[in-house]
């Protein structure tokens, strides 16, 4: 027995598909769009619109971005509508809000902290669902395996996305039990800078094994043992850890 295969495209109409992948992208920007709006506050953010505008705006370009890194045979595409179906890269995304972030800090003063809790936390589930997209339009399987749940293409593989998914339901649970419990039920009271950063250095180490661990199941090209996806992991980790983290104390 092995996973069924879901048809990419949800619906036609006239002439036009709408595929499972674009309506992924659709339900996670309008998870991460009210999960800003309700939470707004504790960033000190009034105007919740503009925020989410310019993170997307910055999450879109540098997810575009590092996909071309990772294909550059986008690149071929670049001035058609094929271009902007192709894929993003959750990694891009990742550094555009933290620009985002940094640029809001200048223009509006939002606490920088608080407001990267708040759009991490929707983000991580909006990349489980963007990884369902992902299943339902083919791509990005794992590598061959004999297992009774493997999707049957060439040969029976991985179910990778689905692996990755699954995880990060799993987390997004963890994030948004512990903000709700140590953030919005103290929305009152001063939340101390240390628990702040304590709190982004846990959804980041974490969220980066999850990820890390998921990408031994991918077929992918390997330098010394680890993909690409896996190197900038441990980079993210390392400037993390030695590098920004001591300058957020």
């Amino acid at each position: 027995m092995a996973l069924p295969l879901i048809d990419p495209v949800a619906l036609r109409l006239f002439g036009l598909e709408i595929r499972w992948y674009g309506i992924a992208w659709a339900i996670g920007f309008l998870i991460v769009y009210f999960f800003l709006k309700n939470y707004r506050k504790l960033a000190k953010i009034k105007d919740s619109d503009e925020v989410v505008l310019v993170l997307t705006l910055f999450a879109l370009i540098f997810s575009k971005l590092f996909a071309v890194i990772y294909h550059p045979d986008y690149l071929k595409n670049i001035f058609t509508l094929s271009f902007l179906r192709s894929g993003f890269a959750s990694i891009g995304a990742f550094f555009g809000i933290l620009i985002g972030i940094w640029c809001l800090k200048r223009k509006r003063k939002a606490d920088p902290y608080m407001l990267f809790i708040i759009a991490l936390i929707p983000l991580v589930l909006a990349q489980a669902i963007g990884r369902l997209g992902n299943y339902a339009n083919q791509e990005f399987y794992g590598l061959p395996c004999d297992c009774f749940w493997c999707v049957k293409l060439d040969t029976c593989r991985h179910p990778a996305q689905l692996y990755e998914a699954f995880l990060e339901v799993l987390l997004f649970i963890v994030f948004y039990t512990i903000f709700k419990r140590e953030f919005v039920k103290h929305s009152k009271k001063r939340v101390s800078k240390e628990k702040k950063v304590r709190m982004i250095s846990v959804m980041i180490i974490s969220y980066s094994l999850i990820r890390f661990f998921v990408e031994f199941f991918k077929d992918m090209s390997k330098v010394f043992g680890l993909n690409l996806t896996q190197w900038q992991l441990i980079g993210i980790v390392l400037v993390y850890i030695l590098i920004v983290k001591p300058k957020m104390k």
